[in-house]
Formats: C-alpha cells, sequence, structure tokens
C-alpha cells in the first residue's frame, strides 16, 4: 500500500500549508450564458479595471488555463463595465460548468481555468490515499 506521507504530492501541498501569505487569491466562479465570468474584486483590483468602464486586457492560453494581464503579450479580450470577462469558447463547456479564477498579486496575474483542475488534483489526493 502506498504511504501518503512519503507522495510528492501529498509533501508538495504540505509544504504549501506552511507558507505565512500565499502569494495567491482563488475564488470559484461561473461563466453565464453569455460566455462571461464575473471577476472576483480582488481580479479586478490586481488588472487595475476602471469601475464603470469597458476594457480590453490581454489574454493567453495554454492547454489548462486562460492567463490574464492588463497589458503584455496575448490577444485582446474584453473586461465589461461590470467587471466580467469574455471568456475563449473552449472554456465554456456544456453545461456550463464553474472555472476556478487565481490571482497572483506580486505580478499581477489572473488565471481562469476549468474546475477540472481542482477535480483532477482531488482525484490524485484521494488516489494517493487508496
Amino acid at each position: 500500500m502506498h504511504d501518503p506521507r512519503i507522495s510528492t504530492a501529498m509533501r508538495q501541498l504540505a509544504d504549501l500549508g506552511r507558507t505565512e501569505s500565499s502569494p495567491w487569491a482563488w475564488a470559484v466562479a461561473h461563466i453565464d450564458p453569455k460566455g462571461r465570468v464575473a471577476l472576483p474584486a480582488e481580479a479586478r483590483q490586481v488588472l487595475k479595471v476602471p469601475q464603470g468602464r469597458r476594457t480590453s486586457m490581454r489574454g493567453v492560453c495554454n492547454r489548462v488555463a486562460l492567463v490574464v494581464r492588463a497589458e503584455g503579450p496575448g490577444a485582446a479580450v474584453a473586461v465589461d463595465a461590470r467587471g466580467r470577462l469574455a471568456v475563449p469558447v473552449w472554456l465554456r463547456r456544456p453545461p456550463p460548468a464553474p472555472v476556478v479564477v487565481g490571482v497572483q498579486r506580486a505580478t499581477a496575474v489572473v488565471v481562469v481555468a476549468p474546475i477540472t483542475v481542482l477535480e483532477g488534483l482531488g482525484d490524485l489526493l484521494v488516489g494517493c490515499l487508496r
């Protein structure tokens, strides 16, 4: 039987719990029928989204997530006056599934990923405990 105390994944999670303050803030959000996700307040603050005004950010997709910055490389992605980010079609899986929104304050980056990322981590953790 596999001992979870010596599992690499479990050790990494244990190490995460030892930090005094995490560089990330996480939230679960839902994509609306028009393909937008309401950015949490911290994400709007980090990206400097002007209140009550439509603005454009820069987004880069990798195989797992959409990475958004106020400026830099990537395609233009719209944030409406209510702070909702238009997400790429591949994130709009029917039926609309929740997404994970991560904010890294130090680099002013917001990550939007399908909830399956967390489900994969959950499966890994449960697998370690079997």
